[in-house]
């Protein structure tokens, strides 16, 4: 006779992955996806589970292979409360050299149009005047691409600020 396939028990396999990311430390990358567990945290939203990472030493600064940091991510997926935390607990938003060739965390929200997490960025001394990318451009740039014209006037501005300083 055939097989009764049953429908996937969803809850149990998230239970699964949470104590499986768990029991491996805080800083050790997943084996299959080079995110640590706070980066899946921060891309989750799971404001619980970062803080609880934090608060058992996990690296905040750690990069994966595209070299994003936790704060990376929070600011792609516009986590505005989790992007906070990661500040207050000593995330760099300046983790990337200019013409570094890499993305940082400004040029990510500036990208993704996170008016709130580009002020918070500035907020923390994130320069705006770094060559972000592999098109090695400012954030402005990304924001005026991508149609974002209140966060590429507000980056201009800042830009301006901090040359003359």
């Amino acid at each position: 006779m055939g097989r009764c396939w049953k429908p996937i028990d969803y809850s149990r396999l998230i239970n699964l992955n949470r104590l499986l990311s768990t029991a491996m430390p805080a800083s050790r990358p997943d084996p299959i996806d080079d995110r640590t567990a706070l980066m899946l945290a921060t891309c989750a939203g799971d404001m619980c589970e970062m803080f609880d990472l934090l608060l058992s030493g996990a690296p905040v600064d750690q990069q994966d292979s595209r070299q994003w940091t936790a704060l990376s991510y929070a600011c792609w997926y516009g986590h505005y409360e989790l992007a906070q935390q990661l500040l207050d607990s000593g995330a760099d938003p300046n983790i990337h050299e200019s013409y570094s060739m890499l993305d940082t965390p400004l040029s990510l929200a500036a990208q993704e149009g996170h008016f709130d997490i580009v002020r918070l960025l500035i907020a923390h001394a994130a320069d705006p005047n770094c060559y972000a990318g592999i098109v090695a451009v400012r954030a402005e740039w990304y924001a005026r691409r991508n149609g974002h014209r209140d966060i590429s006037e507000f980056l201009l501005y800042h830009e301006d600020k901090r040359t003359v300083a």
